[in-house]
């Protein structure tokens, strides 16, 4: 019996019968930190790929915990496995073996402009996704330039400039024509990462619907080139020997993207359907961490209309707090904040419905209240996705000190959609909306009644 398919954030019973192979798979990637795991398994593929920049500490929280007969998810979603045992791990809000939302997030976040997607109801269309993630990849990498590295070249003509190979002077230039065979070790573009990536691109151009990635906009058209012209030698016959070359992960502590494009590029050119691992004896797979992609995709409906997303890797956006003594300014980095609006806004992936009342948001709320001290801020929301329709944000009160109202608001997913486009076409709707919302409710008004009732706020 296979193991059940998970929803993030819920939990699943597993078989009486599990056998002993999938009960020790399933304690290998079980309850260990998804950090360490990545590092200890490169043909686990994870997005984002600096782990924990979201400040959510996804990199110390497992894939899934594993206790008895109980398995249990948290923010990450996607696939993992290891010989043959396979863990299935879809969006809470993706039903009937349908990743509408997932997609939907992937397309928002990679850049994507599709209008519609073939998503089967066995659920196994996201594997076919990779060719779509490219182009983010290959821009992430190529902002920090042209990967280079040191390659010996052989040549044989009159501008000798390495080292004399006497073997092959003698086999090609006997009797002398005026030409020398020798070898040079230069600092090139002309190298075997670059040409998987330029395999990678070729393959993609051959996919009937994926080709259109690599025109879709300037940026990804200009990478496309230079890559083209760094790979003068490029031959569609040494797919093998390049790949081969590319089995151990480039590691330099420059072109750190490189790395994850790397690693893209190997699956894509494998043709793999990641349901089987390439080496069963790997962990193998792709996970996305889903409060990254949420908060990511918020940022494409609330950074138009004014919002700063800061960026915590970067250090770009920060908040200060205050001024330490020695003169350096101590910050934060709040998801979402304007000045213009006088709003904080803090993304949350996890379930907030039925936990409204508890321990588990005190910290997330003195957070938000934290920031909007800071930036005076008329409005401070905590906004999650939900099943609910409602979208209509939930007051929790004024604040004192400064004033400002603290609420919730819940971005209603769509339920029932029979295509990928009519889903799209309502949660584009919904982002409208709640963006209009955004822009026309700030008013002085909000902060007449400022009284205190002895708690944090009034309410």
């Amino acid at each position: 019996m296979p193991i059940p398919t998970l929803s993030d954030n819920s939990s699943a019973i597993l078989p009486d019968d599990l056998t002993d192979i999938e009960r020790s798979v399933l304690e290998e990637i079980g309850n260990r930190p998804l950090g360490k795991l990545v590092d200890a398994h490169p043909e686990l593929l994870v997005f984002p790929r600096c782990l924990g920049d979201n400040r959510d500490d996804i990199n110390c929280l497992p894939v899934f915990s594993f206790y008895e007969q109980t398995l249990e998810a948290g923010n990450v979603v996607g696939f993992c496995g290891k010989h043959g045992v396979n863990v299935h791990i879809h969006s809470r809000f993706d039903s009937d073996g349908k990743q509408y939302f997932l997609h939907y997030m992937l397309q928002k976040v990679f850049g994507i402009n599709m209008l519609d997607l073939p998503t089967t109801t066995e659920g196994e269309s996201i594997w076919d996704f990779l060719p779509y993630i490219f182009p983010f990849c290959l821009k992430k990498a190529m902002r920090q330039g042209l990967f280079r590295t040191y390659r010996t070249f052989r040549y044989n003509n009159d501008k000798v400039k390495g080292t004399i190979d006497i073997p092959a002077h003698i086999q090609q230039n006997i009797p002398f024509v005026g030409k020398v065979a020798y070898r040079t070790r230069e600092h090139t573009a002309n190298n075997h990462l670059i040409h998987l990536v330029r395999h990678t691109i070729e393959a993609i151009r051959r996919h009937p619907l994926a080709g259109q990635l690599l025109t879709n906009d300037q940026e990804t058209r200009q990478y496309v080139e230079t890559i083209t012209i760094a790979t003068p030698d490029y031959n569609p016959h040494e797919l093998d020997r390049v790949m081969l070359k590319n089995l151990r992960p480039v590691r330099h502590p420059f072109y750190t993207e490189y790395a994850p494009l790397q690693q893209l590029c190997m699956k894509i050119l494998r043709y793999e359907r990641l349901t089987y691992g390439e080496d069963e004896d790997e962990i193998h797979g792709i996970l996305f961490d889903a409060s990254w992609l949420w908060e990511e995709y918020l940022a494409k409906v609330l950074c138009p209309i004014g919002f700063l997303h800061p960026q915590n890797k970067s250090r770009i956006g920060a908040l200060d707090f205050y001024t330490g003594e020695d003169g350096s300014y101590k910050g934060a980095f709040p998801d979402f904040y304007c000045d213009e609006l006088k709003a904080v806004i803090d993304a949350k992936y996890k379930p907030l419905e039925e936990r409204l009342n508890s321990s588990f948001l005190r910290e997330d709320r003195f957070q938000l209240i934290s920031y909007m001290h800071i930036q005076t801020a008329e409005i401070g929301l905590l906004m999650f996705p939900t099943s609910s329709k409602s979208q209509q944000p939930q007051w929790e009160g004024t604040l004192r000190g400064f004033g400002g109202k603290v609420g919730i608001y819940g971005f209603g997913i769509p339920d029932g959609s029979e295509r990928f486009a009519e889903f799209s076409d309502e949660m584009d709707s919904t982002g409208d909306s709640i963006a209009h919302w955004l822009q026309n409710y700030v008013q002085p008004s909000i902060l007449r009644d400022k009284s205190w009732r002895g708690g944090v706020f009034t309410g």
